[in-house]
């Protein structure tokens, strides 16, 4: 079992894929090799919609699926590929896949090896399309001194009805010593990671301006405040979905009214 990485795919939930499944199975108990090609094509139809629905007409993706034209799809699609090696692998296979569609519907390409090989494509192509919060969602927790925190944690949970996401996790304490935890959350989109952050190191001696400047201006954006070891400093890491508005606080906002040689970007 390879485990899933996180890719910011929004994948088909269980009552769509279910379907398809059965369908691909149908196909295959059936050895209907074009069957198989019309399912391969509403999975990547189905899981585009999905993902790309917002950026590029809906209309035109169930046309490209319906005209079997997958390479128009993968190419959307391929961001989401590019976290893993079998990922990449699986989309170089569809991309080989998609090369053959005329000839496999004139029964050009109906050997067994490669009837088999189509097969086996449609199963990986399955697993890859299923929705998995945690290719969404990835929860951290850290300690004051900025360290992972040794624990053991449930799977990450997607409640529907509130679009919100959670995990369980069980933290090690391995000292007598307090222990702080921090929990960031990181959320990845589009084939990207989609929460940005920017760490900022203080004077200790600004600390209080910088909280006044927060309340009137940190509208959307985390802030989580870290000691900085051996020094009178503190590292503040803000957090944002929207890299502008980041930008915007740090450049615009805390280098003018706090002094700018008082906030010293480094990340």
């Amino acid at each position: 079992m390879i485990p899933d990485v996180p890719n910011g795919l929004r994948g088909l939930h269980k009552e769509t894929l279910d379907q398809l499944v059965s369908d691909v199975r149908e196909a295959e108990q059936n050895n209907n090799i074009r069957q198989l090609v019309c399912e391969v094509c509403k999975i990547l139809e189905n899981v585009c919609v999905n993902n790309r629905g917002s950026q590029h007409s809906t209309e035109l993706i169930r046309k490209w699926g319906s005209s079997l034209g997958v390479y128009h799809i993968l190419e959307l699609l391929k961001p989401f590929f590019q976290q893993c090696p079998q990922d990449v692998r699986l989309h170089k296979r569809l991309e080989q896949f998609s090369c053959c569609i005329r000839g496999i519907m004139s029964d050009k390409h109906v050997d067994e090896v490669f009837v088999r090989d189509v097969f086996d494509v449609s199963s990986t192509l399955i697993h890859f399309a299923k929705f998995d919060p945690a290719k969404l969602v990835r929860f951290e927790l850290t300690d004051s001194t900025n360290r992972p925190v040794t624990c053991k944690r449930d799977s990450v949970v997607h409640d529907t009805d509130s679009d919100t996401y959670s995990q369980v996790f069980f933290p090690r304490k391995e000292s007598e010593e307090e222990l702080l935890l921090h929990a960031a959350a990181r959320v990845h989109s589009k084939g990207q990671v989609g929460a940005f952050q920017s760490v900022i190191t203080l004077p200790a001696s600004a600390e209080e301006a910088f909280d006044k400047c927060m309340t009137r201006h940190s509208t959307d954006v985390a802030v989580i405040k870290l000691n900085v070891s051996d020094s009178q400093g503190i590292r503040v890491v803000l957090c944002s979905t929207q890299k502008e508005k980041l930008s915007l606080l740090v450049d615009d906002v805390l280098k003018q009214e706090l002094r700018e040689e008082e906030v010293q970007a480094i990340q």
